[in-house]
């Protein structure tokens, strides 16, 4: 499973807080934003061509939040292509978003050797994000956490 990064791209214009998990000892973080798109993201994971990445996450409140993946050359450099993966629209109870996706061997004629989890909220939006998770479909994932 990969950490996130509490790395936040994006212009002025938004806020962001952690807040108290519905489980012990967790986390959850809040964004908020006006008129900018906010993505956080994590750092380049050296993938295989083929490789299934499994994501996951559970939000809440209002506006849009987005998922998607990065694809980067050597060491998540030489970004090739921004790769949405799905959109939902949040909602007042905590709704899970998850799913999959399979590594190409290139992009553009240029092997995909890195990927890069965003997760992102659209502007107009207020959305808190618990269990964010993300990694390879065969690394070991405790659902408790």
């Amino acid at each position: 499973r990969w950490t996130i990064s509490l790395c936040v791209y994006g212009n002025p214009g938004y806020s962001g807080k952690i807040l108290p998990g519905r489980k012990p000892r967790t986390n959850a973080l809040q964004i908020t934003t006006q008129e900018k798109t906010v993505t956080l993201y994590t750092f380049g994971h050296n993938v295989k061509a083929g490789e299934k990445i499994k994501f996951s996450l559970e939000f809440k409140g209002k506006g849009k939040a987005f998922i998607q993946l990065n694809l980067c050359g050597e060491r998540g450099k030489g970004f090739l292509k921004a790769e949405r993966l799905q959109t939902a629209e949040a909602k007042t109870e905590w709704t899970k978003l998850e799913g999959f996706f399979t590594v190409p061997a290139d992009c553009g004629g240029k092997p995909v050797k890195t990927v890069r989890f965003i997760v992102g909220v659209e502007p107009g939006s207020d959305i808190t994000f618990e269990r964010l998770n993300a990694g390879s479909s065969g690394d070991d994932e405790d659902e408790d956490d």
